[in-house]
């Protein structure tokens, strides 16, 4: 399992001193790896502004975070086009930079025709203009309280700038794990080679904007750490091709109970998103009336047509199905699209009693009777939203969605637009995502992708990496599916060609 650790400040710091001890050479090797990843993240996921953009702003403080924007600065300029003017703001007089920083700005930045230099006090004459973007790095990890006179008013003006999309390296101004009310608000924070425990905080949520992790090698395991996120390179047991040797049995066998008259769409994404999962096959437990019209939409699954009770949802009768059929499941998932009828509440319960294979539960599935069956068995996973976390929790603090899974035995899945998933003993941070994805049906294409790597039996994940590895997934084809489609304009069905 290969999650990476978050780190405070101070640990941070620690950690490089021991990687650099002071060396300028060493340090300017991380600073190009971080470059390249700022360069990767920026035309990534700004496609449309190849050679498109007016004007851009910098704000150059004197450590290494300016250092890695500085680095990048001709890539990302050879990207927007000849015709944009670049504005650099340096927040602190030259001759205090850091060597390293002094030189990539002289290198890179100094004489150049399309730039424009002014300090931190001229920018009155700027506060008017448009920007596409700015990349601020004032500060990173070394931000310190007080902060000077002339850094208030930046930030204040900052804010009140026409900026489409502002980019914070490595940590937003004013953004510390102690209280600070001197705030550049960030769009995007690219975090450098160690995540930063600020970043994750309530009080900073509204601050770092989306958070994307720029790996440069600095870990190859969590360092016994409970504090977690989950990255790319995190998915390293998705990487193996399929044995040439295999049949679709060598996968698993996901078992999918949902859908109700009152919620037909749910167990449909649950259906599409279960069949793009890896799991061999597919076997969807749905009300009857719905059967045959969505063998006809999706004929790659194995419908199975369930008694359903007076108000359209799936009948305790349903269990006698379930049991001649339940030892072929390798992962039950069960709750999406149903409602909280006391007869599908009763489904439920005989469900878990019944099955002894990886289960998940989502939406209604989740309630405090359906938790008690699953203790110890320490193969489950919840995926509520924060709305039905707290029919179950007195808060969504870290420290109760410990509580609860360690209560269980189970694993959580807490969505949200950073996700959190907490085995009771570590708790792993999913940052890949967009807004685009904060619309109905999105859950339910992460419950079904879920129970679907919970039961490829080729690939042996643990509860804690498969809820993991769906959340990163689905955050990762959101972001892709919105560069399509757009932020405002996608349907949740648009994200799973994209999985």
């Amino acid at each position: 399992m290969k999650f990476f650790p978050i780190l405070s400040t101070q640990e941070a710091k620690d950690f490089e001193q021991n990687i650099f001890n002071g060396d300028e050479s060493l340090e300017l090797g991380a600073i190009q790896l971080v470059s390249n990843g700022i360069v990767n993240l920026f035309t990534q996921n700004f496609k449309s502004y190849k050679n498109n953009a007016k004007r851009v702003l910098f704000l150059i403080g004197k450590g290494h975070n300016s250092a890695d924007i500085l680095c990048a600065f001709n890539q990302i300029s050879e990207f927007l086009g000849e015709k944009t003017l670049f504005y650099f703001c340096l927040c602190h007089e030259k001759d205090s930079f850091r060597n390293n920083t002094k030189k990539l700005y002289e290198n890179f930045v100094e004489g150049k025709k399309n730039v424009i230099v002014l300090n931190a006090q001229k920018i009155d004459s700027i506060k008017n203009l448009n920007f596409e973007f700015s990349f601020e790095a004032i500060a990173g990890m070394n931000f310190k309280q007080p902060v000077p006179e002339e850094l208030q008013y930046l930030a204040k003006i900052v804010n009140s700038m026409s900026i489409e999309k502002m980019i914070s390296i490595d940590v937003p101004f004013g953004v510390s794990e102690d209280f600070c009310d001197c705030v550049i608000n960030a769009d995007y924070t690219y975090a450098c080679g160690i995540m930063k425990k600020s970043l994750f905080l309530e009080k900073n949520k509204e601050n770092v904007g989306r958070i994307r992790f720029i790996n440069i090698g600095f870990f190859d395991s969590d360092l016994e750490k409970k504090d977690l996120f989950c990255a790319k390179e995190s998915l390293t047991k998705l990487i193996p091709s399929r044995k040439s040797f295999s049949d679709k049995r060598s996968f698993g066998h996901l078992f999918i109970i949902g859908g109700s008259r009152k919620y037909k769409g749910a167990v449909m994404l649950n259906t599409k998103a279960g069949l793009r999962s890896s799991a061999g096959l597919v076997s969807v437990f749905l009300p009857e009336s719905l059967g045959a019209s969505f063998a006809a939409i999706e004929p790659s699954a194995i419908f199975v047509d369930c008694p359903e009770t007076p108000l359209g949802g799936i009948s305790l009768e349903t269990i006698s199905q379930f049991k001649s059929l339940s030892k072929n499941a390798t992962a039950v998932l069960i709750g999406s699209g149903f409602t909280d009828e006391a007869e599908c509440r009763a489904l439920i319960c005989e469900i878990i009693k019944n099955t002894t294979c990886p289960i998940v539960l989502d939406a209604d599935a989740i309630f405090k009777e359906s938790l008690e069956l699953l203790k110890d068995r320490k193969n489950a996973i919840i995926t509520p939203h924060i709305g039905e976390f707290l029919r179950i929790a007195k808060d969504d603090s870290d420290e109760s969605l410990l509580e609860l899974a360690k209560k269980y035995s189970i694993t959580v899945l807490l969505k949200s637009n950073i996700m959190r998933v907490c085995d009771g003993e570590k708790i792993v941070r999913v940052c890949s995502g967009t807004p685009a994805l904060a619309r109905g049906g999105s859950g339910d294409i992460l419950s079904a992708l879920v129970a679907g790597l919970l039961s490829n039996k080729s690939l042996n994940l643990s509860p804690l990496e498969a809820a993991s590895y769906g959340a990163f997934i689905l955050g990762d084809a959101g972001e892709k599916a919105s560069q399509i489609h757009g932020e405002y304009f996608l349907t949740s069905s648009d994200i799973i060609s994209f999985l």
